[in-house]
């Protein structure tokens, strides 16, 4: 009675009451699709536990999605959207949601999709591992979708994270808090006429030589060209500079880790250091400021852009976002 119960389709057929077979004094409807889809079916109609790895194996060796349809299911559909839905996949690790994303689709389930697909971007594409199961589930124009996608959230992301080294002015271009853009250093705050303090030093011309802009905001780095030894290094600077080409690869990552935020306190404190406003706790406490606005920034930026689906879905040829 679980079809009855879950098809009108069925239930109009043997509400008829003409039944050409009959097994063991139950009625028998002929139907084209194979017993595996059938008896997976029945499982989505049961209350037995289904996992998504059930799931996903079930789909790729029968049409499951295609005989809901046919069949008028809507009980057992909201089943499957259930267990994406439900499933520790959908917010964990990439190739789980892979999963999800390749089930999402295969049953039209483009919210689910979106969702799923947002969280494929926390790792660079080098390390996608999808299992034989997922590729046999994926079609050729998901895959298609999902890596457009990507594509535009890698652009969206660089974007918003904003790390860009441009030319500052001369120390006292950099005393009034200013540079040749008009972005301000957030660490150099006093003007032009304000005195300096007995034993405090601003830098010298050659030891601000650029600004690092990092979202919306922007401070003074050292570089290895400085005139002063307590410059950063290549390397230092190179790992500063690719912290925007991270979130280009994993535009889902969310945090600069630990040593490249020491990285980044240290280049503008070697630069800004001398200036009256600079006071360490309160510079610590400033630059993790900037860097969580800089990573909310990158992820409303990424939450933004929509999954452009095509073909079968909750909504043909809607953008989800």
């Amino acid at each position: 009675m679980d079809l009855v119960r879950a098809s009108p389709f069925f239930d109009n057929l043997l509400a008829d009451g003409i039944i050409e077979e009959v097994y063991e004094g139950l009625p028998l409807c002929p139907v084209l699709e194979d017993s595996g889809t059938m008896h997976f079916i029945l499982r989505l109609c049961s209350p037995g536990h289904i996992t998504i790895l059930d799931l996903l194996d079930a789909s790729a060796k029968h049409a499951l999605s295609p005989a809901l349809d046919k069949y008028l299911m809507d009980q057992p559909r909201q089943r499957v959207e259930d267990i994406l839905r439900g499933s520790h996949e959908y917010v964990q690790a990439t190739d789980n949601a892979l999963r999800v994303y390749a089930l999402a689709r295969a049953f039209g389930l483009d919210v689910v999709a979106q969702v799923a697909a947002r969280q494929s971007l926390s790792a660079p594409l080098e390390e996608w591992e999808p299992s034989p199961l997922v590729i046999s589930v994926m079609s050729a124009a998901d895959l298609h979708t999902l890596l457009q996608y990507r594509m535009r959230c890698s652009a969206a992301a660089h974007h918003a994270a904003n790390i860009v080294p441009s030319p500052s002015l001369t120390s006292e271009g950099c005393a009034d808090n200013t540079s040749t853009r008009g972005i301000r250093c957030v660490f150099c705050t006093a003007p032009k006429t304000r005195s300096r303090r007995e034993g405090v030093e601003f830098p010298d011309a050659g030891d601000c030589r650029y600004l690092l802009s990092i979202g919306r905001s922007a401070f003074h780095i050292r570089t290895p060209n400085s005139a002063n030894n307590e410059h950063i290094s290549l390397a230092a600077l190179d790992k500063i500079l690719h912290i925007g080409d991270e979130y280009k690869q994993a535009p889902g990552r969310r945090a600069v880790c630990g040593d490249l935020f020491e990285l980044l306190y240290e280049a503008t404190a070697n630069a800004c250091s001398g200036r009256v406003s600079f006071r360490e706790n309160e510079a610590r406490a400033t630059m993790k400021r900037l860097v969580e606005q800089m990573q909310k920034d990158v992820d409303t930026a990424v939450v933004k852009v929509p999954l452009e689906v095509v073909g079968r879905g909750e909504g043909r040829g809607q953008h989800f976002s």
